[in-house]
């Protein structure tokens, strides 16, 4: 009779913590996940006092340990997956930052009036408006092309 009742109050005082942190979690992405790992520690709580009467607690405890290290590590892994994209994009942001700043010091204008377009970190195109369309365009088109790797045809230079 004890075993049973100390098995309840372990499931209450379980669920009474569950609820509040599916509350928490209430509206993100991870709510699934955690009501997956709940019902998976109930079971583990239900079956443990009826498994240690065969004598097989220590591979209940060893089967919960390796199902939560198995979700973490999924866990883990989506949260690497979505730094590295996150990290990705900001180097991507910076690089056309940069250029962009680079272009205008070669042509004399500001980085806001340079357009560069950048494709899985390659510069494919670059737009200038200038005020006044300086007399060797095609002399600053050709050094651009050059300095860039980019063909002379993705490279405007435009009077505002």
């Amino acid at each position: 009779m004890g075993m049973i009742l100390s098995m309840v109050q372990r499931i209450t005082v379980f669920m009474l913590a569950a609820t509040l942190f599916t509350n928490l979690f209430s509206g993100t992405e991870y709510k699934k996940y955690f009501q997956y790992a709940t019902g998976l520690i109930v079971t583990a709580l239900v079956l443990s006092p009826v498994l240690s009467l065969f004598g097989e607690k220590s591979n209940v405890d060893e089967w919960l340990g390796l199902v939560v290290f198995e979700q973490e590590t999924e866990q883990t892994k989506e949260d690497i997956r979505l730094l590295g994209e996150q990290y990705e994009q900001a180097i991507q942001e910076r690089y056309t930052k940069q250029v962009r700043e680079d272009v205008a010091g070669q042509c004399g204008a500001e980085p806001e009036n340079c357009d560069v377009v950048v494709t899985e970190g390659k510069l494919e195109r670059i737009t200038v408006r200038l005020q006044k369309r300086p007399d060797n365009v095609t002399s600053l088109i050709s050094r651009l092309a050059a300095r860039y790797g980019i063909d002379r045809d993705n490279i405007f230079i435009i009077q505002q």
